[in-house]
This record gives structure tokens, sequence and C-alpha cells, in this order.
């Protein structure tokens, strides 16, 4: 594991989320948000003359905005200075103010964790159970993300490491 100055000529495709698909990913969501707020837009209209019709429509309507509008933004601020690289054996872990390179051989095993926010996230180990990386909650927000991010992973590497998921 080395640690280097930050490097911006990366190819887009061995990107987690590129700043493209990140666009395209946001405008997805917010046609989305825009079609949900058209639908209770017209029930509204529709139900104009019915006061608590009326009132449950509105309700939704802020609801939603405000739910595309914030996740949008968390988004936005989460991707900020982090970007996770893999070629071919090796993981260029980015974050706002480092730049770990990892080995992908020597990688063991990936743990995640849910202990608590700081510990919280996919963390890489060696054989000898050295700590190589953590990627925190603002890379990988949850365990379907990580599960994304590890199908996505060995689709552009031939190295497998188990995976050791929180037995629920």
């Amino acid at each position: 594991m080395t640690m280097s100055a930050l490097s911006p000529t990366i190819d887009e495709q061995n990107l987690w989320l590129p700043p493209k698909r990140m666009a395209r990913y946001q405008l997805i969501k917010l046609g989305g948000g825009l079609i949900m707020i058209t639908i209770f837009v017209g029930w509204l209209v529709l139900q104009w003359s019915n006061l608590s019709m009326r009132w449950f429509a509105l309700t939704l309507l802020t609801i939603t905005t405000w739910v595309v509008v914030m996740t949008c933004i968390n988004d936005r601020l989460r991707s900020r200075g982090r970007q996770l690289s893999i070629d071919s054996n090796h993981m260029v872990l980015t974050k706002p103010n480092e730049q770990i390179d990892i080995t992908l051989s020597d990688v063991a095993y990936a743990q995640w964790r849910e202990d608590d926010m700081q510990t919280a996230g996919l963390w890489l180990f060696d054989r000898s159970d050295q700590e190589l990386a953590h990627l925190d909650l603002e890379f990988l927000g949850d365990q379907d993300e990580a599960r994304s991010f590890l199908r996505w992973a060995r689709q552009r590497t031939d190295f497998s490491f188990e995976v050791r998921w929180p037995v629920t």
C-alpha cells in the first residue's frame, strides 16, 4: 500500500462512479421525482374540492420534492473528492487529501462492519490481518452498494477474495 499525489489521469471506465454516470444517475432520479410530482399535482387538481385530499396531496408533493433534492445534494457532497478506481491488479482509493494504491493480490479478505459511524463500511485486510484500506460510508453507503461495487470490481479483475458479511 502506497500513498501518492492525487492523479487526475484515471481511465473513466475503471472508476466506480465516474462523473458522467453520477450526472446521469441524478438526472434519472430527478426525472422520477418529476413524474411523481406531476402525478401528485394532477391528483391535487382533481381533488381540489376535498380539503383533506388537498392537504394530503400537498404533503406528498412536499415530501417528494424534499427527498429528491436532499438525496441529490447528499450524493454530490458524499462523492466530492472521493473515487474508487480498479484496473487489472490495483485499486486506487482517492480521498479528499490522500490517495491509496492497493495491490489486489495482497487482499486476503474483506469485511463489512456496521459497529458505529467511524468503523462502518468495507474493510480490506491482508493475510496477516493488517488493515489495507477502509471504504467508509462516504464510498459505499450500505451493504447493497458494497455488493454492487464488489460485483463491478470482479468484472474488471480476475482476482477474487472472501467477503465476510455480518450475520443477520
